[in-house]
């Protein structure tokens, strides 16, 4: 809206420890194209949508982090937990989905869950990651798992270096494709006590031929070929080829009702680990689709933080060496 020879703003506004709100605030009506500043202080907000909930509640601000893989840099967020008898907190590595997409100045009820209960997070963009310009985010071509593991192992190893996080007691968890990247990096080490992979991608081949990505264009843009013109290609890049060196806990979180990443491509990792006597869980999430965690049934959407939460704390917290009893 016009304010004299100002604009007034009205805009959704939240950050890595608030829910979003209604704010406004007033910046001069520049010429098109011209970038506008605008200070926290003058920003106004307009509603408390969540001040009767949030009663109590202080979530921890994360730290930002840079680090550099291959000459490239890479961002990260590191949320702390207290450290308990002189001794680093356990902590979780966190991966988004996409591949193409970030993280950000984000509140993420996951992370916090799991820094109350005693265990840091670190977040980082890998290579292939959107935000830091297209020959970022084109690094993961035909490379969905060695360069993005070491991008994301090379942070954690930063804050374990500073006595930060306890290396006997780190875990790794993601979605999507970040589901995809936790499957293959327990295939592909050993250092990781407990892991959750989330509605992932484990086998390349059936993800490019089924659901709503079956056609075409995915997998000749991500791979620029076809399951049938370069099968080996297809299998190289599959977690499930090297699923039989995983030993770490996985539990395995699906919904019934996903069309991005169908529900076989947990079936056959669970599957296999199931018949090679390995500690997994599948986790089948009934009525909910590839969005559980941004537009799931809310009450299902509290269930699954609980049992990522529930997960990591039996292993890395308690140090169980046994699937937990439920």
């Amino acid at each position: 809206a016009a304010d004299g020879d100002r604009l007034r703003v009205a805009a959704i506004r939240g950050t890595a420890t608030t829910p979003p709100d209604v704010v406004s605030f007033r910046v001069a009506a520049l010429g098109e194209g011209e970038a506008v500043p605008v200070r926290p202080r003058a920003i106004r907000q307009l509603s408390q949508l969540m001040a009767e909930a949030w009663s109590g509640i202080a979530p921890v601000e994360p730290q930002v982090r840079w680090h550099k893989v291959d000459g490239r840099r890479i961002q990260g967020w590191f949320y702390e937990a207290p450290s308990r008898r002189g001794k680093p907190a356990p902590l979780v590595a966190e991966i988004h989905g996409g591949p193409a997409t970030l993280y950000g100045h984000t509140l993420m009820w996951e992370w916090q869950v799991l820094v109350a209960r005693g265990v840091s997070v670190y977040a980082c963009n890998p290579r292939g990651s959107t935000g830091y310009g297209q020959a970022f985010a084109k690094a993961n071509f035909r490379d969905w798992g060695p360069g993005p593991q070491t991008d994301i192992e090379v942070g954690v190893d930063r804050i374990v270096a500073e006595g930060r996080a306890d290396p006997d007691r780190l875990g790794v968890t993601g979605g999507s494709y970040g589901g995809y990247l936790t499957a293959w990096m327990v295939a592909h080490t050993d250092r990781y006590k407990a892991a959750v992979a989330c509605r992932g991608v484990y086998d390349m081949s059936s993800e490019m031929l089924s659901g709503d990505l079956g056609g075409p264009l995915f997998g000749h843009h991500e791979l620029d070929a076809q399951p049938w013109e370069d099968p080996e290609l297809y299998r190289e890049m599959s977690p499930l080829t090297y699923a039989v060196a995983i030993h770490t806990p996985l539990l395995i979180q699906h919904a019934e009702q996903d069309l991005r990443c169908p529900i076989t491509q947990a079936e056959q990792l669970f599957s296999m680990l199931r018949s090679l006597r390995r500690p997994v869980r599948l986790m089948r999430t009934p009525a909910e689709t590839h969005e559980l965690t941004r537009s799931g049934t809310p009450f299902r959407r509290v269930e699954n933080v609980e049992r990522i939460a529930d997960w990591f704390v039996h292993y890395l917290v308690d140090g169980a060496r046994t699937l937990p009893s439920t």
